[in-house]
């Protein structure tokens, strides 16, 4: 079972469409079967929102997509790709952090995992009294 779940740190400043975009951010954290895959202090959490949202559709409508999210906040990348391993499945990769690489995941529950994750970011936006919809934003699942 995947997990990926985010603490933010700091919230929306601005009023400008695009500003839940530059001044959310947080750790990211991913968990495989309890055990931690990766964590990361300071990601734009809608940012990597939008483009885990872009991956979900695109995989929707043909499966084996990988997924590369890279940052306007940092200089390496990626900041987190699932990329197909060798035996299979996705695994994960960070330019930031060290990730196992004996860890395959299986797209299905990446999805699964993703779509869980875009659902609680937007009801934990919605409970901060932000309308994500008033912004430019991520697919709500």
């Amino acid at each position: 079972m995947i997990h990926i779940s985010f603490n933010v740190s700091s919230l929306l400043v601005g009023t400008e469409r695009y500003r839940l975009i530059t001044d959310t951010e947080g750790e990211l954290t991913i968990f495989s079967s309890g055990k931690l895959v990766f964590s990361h202090d300071g990601i734009l959490l809608v940012e990597f929102a939008r483009c885990l949202s872009a991956w979900v559709a695109a995989e929707r409508q043909r499966s084996g997509q990988e997924f590369f999210y890279s940052s306007m906040d940092f200089e390496e990348e990626p900041v987190l790709a699932f990329k197909h391993g060798e035996a299979g499945g996705l695994i994960i990769v960070s330019a930031l952090v060290e990730v196992p690489r004996d860890i395959t995941l299986m797209s299905s529950d990446l999805i699964r995992a993703s779509k869980n994750f875009l659902h609680e970011l937007y009801d934990y936006l919605s409970s901060a009294g932000i309308n994500p919809d008033n912004y430019d934003t991520f697919a709500r699942y």
